[in-house]
């Protein structure tokens, strides 16, 4: 669990019965997305209002667990300012789905250790939940998406 309300660069574990503080992050990530990618877990973009600097929001950071500690990293930053936004992992990367940035993107990323952008949606959308299924990926919850799913 990342980012709880206030704790905008801090991660925990959770066993089931109790929370434990894991690791801090360098760069503050509220509103951010989190994916999965190879060994690390990125968190990508957010608002820094709380940090007070807007310039943060393409940063991506990965934590790789290395037995019973982690090493933090920074990664090659988002294209767009990042917030509000979906991200989800494939097998060949992480895919992020629109975000907010001044205005409602609908653009589409691929990461694979540097962004690929593969196109765009056919309506802004961000606030989403993305679940994949096949080669499709949903997005439910989106605001501005039609009857709140799209494909």
């Amino acid at each position: 669990m990342c980012f709880l309300n206030g704790q905008n660069n801090r991660c925990y574990d959770f066993d089931g019965a109790k929370i434990t503080s894991r690791f801090l992050t360098t760069y503050y990530h509220q509103y951010s997305s989190l994916a999965a990618f190879g060994n690390e877990f990125l968190m990508i973009g957010g608002n820094a209002y709380s940090s007070g600097n807007y310039n943060h929001r393409r940063t991506v950071e990965g934590f790789e667990q290395t037995n019973a500690s982690g090493t933090l990293r920074t990664r090659t930053s988002h294209p767009l300012e990042f917030s509000h936004g979906g991200a989800i992992s494939v097998p060949n990367g992480v895919i992020t789905v629109g975000a907010y940035s001044s205005t409602y993107r609908k653009r589409v990323y691929l990461y694979t250790g540097s962004w690929t952008y593969l196109g765009e949606l056919l309506y802004a959308t961000t606030y989403q939940t993305l679940f994949a299924k096949g080669t499709t990926i949903y997005s439910f919850g989106a605001r501005f998406c039609h009857y709140n799913i799209c494909k």
